[in-house]
């Protein structure tokens, strides 16, 4: 009994295997096809619907529809057909191909063989109807061979002779031909037999009933609302998102299901409201950044500009003992101004670059050069500032540069360190060959540096010093969102890390050949 179970299980997964899982992987690519293309669903969807429709319409029409009863006449051709095939067969059995001719003699033969019964007749004739021999009752001595390939066709015919040429009548008769060679010459054996015919009543549909049609459109419309019920609730949530996104909601999200085009309008608005979103964001960022400049323009405007202006009004009233000290004061004055023709300078360069005013005028050089020859100029303020040049420097890049912009943006890798390096310590200059690009770093030991502040050194205006009035705030603010700007036209990158106390500048460029 257990053998037996087991055995119908393992045939049961046998049918399973061959039979569901092609049909399983049928189903799997039209719904996978269904996810991608919304046109291909469609057409699926109308097909399964008119499917349930016309089932339901052939049940329902053959309930309500008007049965009725006729009668077909059958007509039975196995007489004509095994005549035919008996004589063909004798034939064959007299000659060696269809081309060979037989006589008399052999016809009485082959009929002999043939053992016809009933009123089953023969006829040979040539091609003009004349007959040259005749077995049964054949009365005339000529054939009208057009009208007899007619009948014969009729024959051959089930539909007509079923329907049409023996409509009406009990009795015909049915006739069929072969081509022969009779006394050496072509011939046509007709073969003639009264047809047996038959009538019988069948039941047939006559019409089609309105209240099926009806019944099949109804189930058509109710399917494909059954199965368009996601789509539709689908494309009413993302117009209903449309509406919340437009009503200026710009946090709203169209939850993005398959992927179709309809789940692709869903992204194509989410995206929509990303990038208007960022948009306002970057322009209130700008309207905030205009009043930041406002305000911190006229904060480093103002203290330089103050000394300058008491120190003439001291000049202006004679408050100075002696010449020495007017000229101590003028001094000052000059001082305080050339700070402020810095800031104007630092700012007028930034508001060029951030407007992509400036073209570069680049040229190929060699990197490790153009720093080395720069490291030497300023060997005299490093040794004065208590920094050690440690190099790495051993191998010639190439690089397409303008060399007026990168010499600014170096200037400022030093003054930095000149600046605002925990003194004495060592000031590391590295180049590195990295794939296609080549790496510029400049390291010198620092006080430690949170990483909030370090992702802001390149912000304009940035300093880490808490007090804008730090003794060591003297720069403009400005130069290493300057420095950003230059290296970003170039197609780099520059960044900061704060590794092991020490403060490290990243300058990433294209190398070339």
């Amino acid at each position: 009994m257990k053998n037996k179970i087991a055995q119908q299980s393992l045939v049961k997964r046998l049918w399973n295997k061959r039979i569901m899982a092609p049909i399983r992987l049928v189903v799997k690519m039209t719904k996978r096809n269904m996810d991608k293309n919304i046109r291909f669903a469609i057409i699926v969807v109308f097909g399964i619907c008119l499917f349930f429709a016309g089932v339901t319409f052939m049940i329902s029409n053959t309930i309500f529809g008007h049965n009725q009863y006729r009668t077909v006449t059958i007509v039975d051709r196995t007489a004509i057909a095994n005549m035919k095939k008996s004589f063909e067969n004798s034939y064959s059995s007299y000659t060696k191909n269809k081309f060979s001719s037989i006589k008399s003699n052999d016809m009485n033969s082959i009929i002999m063989n043939m053992d016809l019964v009933g009123n089953r007749r023969i006829a040979v004739t040539d091609f003009d109807g004349n007959v040259l021999y005749k077995y049964g009752n054949i009365p005339e001595p000529q054939i009208d061979i057009s009208k007899m390939m007619k009948i014969s066709e009729k024959t051959c015919d089930e539909d007509k002779i079923s329907r049409r040429y023996f409509a009406n009548f009990s009795k015909e008769e049915l006739v069929s031909f072969s081509n022969i060679k009779f006394n050496n010459q072509p011939a046509i054996v007709f073969y003639f037999a009264d047809a047996e015919v038959t009538n019988k009543d069948e039941y047939y549909n006559s019409g089609i009933s309105m209240f099926s049609v009806m019944i099949a459109v109804i189930v058509f419309a109710m399917s494909f609302l059954k199965l368009t019920r996601d789509k539709m609730k689908y494309l009413n949530d993302i117009s209903i998102g449309l509406s919340t996104i437009a009503d200026g909601n710009l946090n709203y999200r169209i939850n993005e299901l398959g992927n179709d085009e309809i789940s692709k309008i869903a992204k194509n608005i989410n995206n929509m409201a990303r990038e208007i979103e960022r948009r306002m964001q970057q322009e209130r960022r700008a309207e905030k950044t205009k009043n930041d400049l406002i305000t911190n323009v006229s904060h480093d405007l103002r203290t330089p500009l103050t000394s300058v202006m008491g120190y003439l009004g001291l000049i202006k009233e004679r408050k100075y003992t002696d010449m020495n000290q007017m000229e101590e004061y003028i001094n000052i004055a000059f001082v305080k101004s050339q700070k402020i023709k810095v800031l104007m300078e630092d700012l007028f360069e930034y508001t060029k670059l951030s407007n992509n005013m400036i073209t570069l005028k680049k040229q190929k050089i060699d990197i490790n050069e153009f720093i080395s020859q720069l490291i030497e100029e300023y060997i005299p303020v490093f040794e004065e500032n208590n920094l050690n040049v440690v190099r790495n420097i051993d191998k010639n890049i190439f690089v397409n540069i303008d060399v007026d912009k990168m010499l600014r943006v170096f200037e400022n890798m030093f003054s930095n360190a000149v600046k605002y390096a925990s003194k004495p310590c060592d000031f590391e200059i590295g180049i590195r060959d990295k794939d296609k690009k080549v790496l510029i770093t400049f390291a010198n030991r620092s006080e430690f540096i949170p990483k909030e502040k370090i992702d802001r050194l390149f912000d304009r205006f940035y300093r880490v010093d808490d007090s804008r009035n730090s003794v060591k705030a003297t720069g403009s603010g400005l130069g290493l969102a300057i420095s950003k700007h230059i290296v970003e036209l170039h197609k780099g990158k520059i960044w900061a890390e704060y590794i092991n106390d020490k403060i490290i500048f990243i300058i990433e460029l294209n190398k070339i050949k």
